[in-house]
């Protein structure tokens, strides 16, 4: 069982207003993002498909590392961008996520992190953990309205050149505790990898 809760409950916390230099983000009924620097300046507005998730594990070898609190909901983003000198209007999808708590990324080895959603019809998460004591946590659901479907089994594989740095795309699959299955392709859209030493 995963627990499901209304944006409400956890989004209203003190923490989820803030102000850096030019930076804003506050969560009225829906999570609004301001720019106002020299090169970048407009206003995203993020509306939520679904209930925020938090289907991250809290025990185990692994649990205890990725932290206590976290959400993650699938929303249609809008609004306005102007970057340098360029002004584009946004009206997209994209990945709302929150965490709070410690992470103890240091005895974290490997993280690969697969989220992606195909509008209000559905929403899916897949994650898998390395622990710096070989212990692996694979985890994930996928959401469809308020339905949320654990996954019993995930295979992320993550296509990488010989560099080691790029990465040219990968897969995940799901095996739903209802018995479908789901495959994620991904197609690259910006190459990197993020390493922290």
């Amino acid at each position: 069982s995963f627990p499901t809760r209304r944006s409400s409950d956890l989004d209203q916390l003190d923490s989820s207003a803030w102000v850096v230099d030019g930076c804003s983000y506050e969560y009225t009924d829906h999570g609004v993002w301001r720019f106002d620097e020299e090169d970048v300046d407009g206003e995203l507005h993020l509306h939520d498909f679904h209930a925020p998730v938090d289907f991250y594990p809290k025990d185990g070898p692994v649990g205890p590392l990725i932290g206590s609190g976290h959400l993650e909901a699938g929303c249609a983003v809008t609004g306005r961008l102007r970057i340098g000198k360029d002004e584009y209007w946004v009206d997209g999808m994209g990945i709302r996520d929150r965490g709070w708590g410690v992470r103890h990324f240091e005895e974290i080895l490997v993280h690969r992190w697969v989220a992606g959603t195909f509008g209000p019809d559905a929403s899916a998460y897949a994650v898998s953990v390395l622990g710096s004591e070989g212990a692996i946590a694979d985890f994930g659901v996928l959401v469809r309205g308020d339905e949320v479907i654990p996954a019993v089994e995930i295979d992320i594989i993550t296509l990488l050149e010989r560099d080691g740095l790029t990465h040219r795309g990968g897969t995940a699959r799901m095996v739903l505790a209802n018995g479908e299955v789901v495959q994620i392709e991904a197609e690259v859209l910006q190459k990197g990898v993020i390493s922290v030493l």
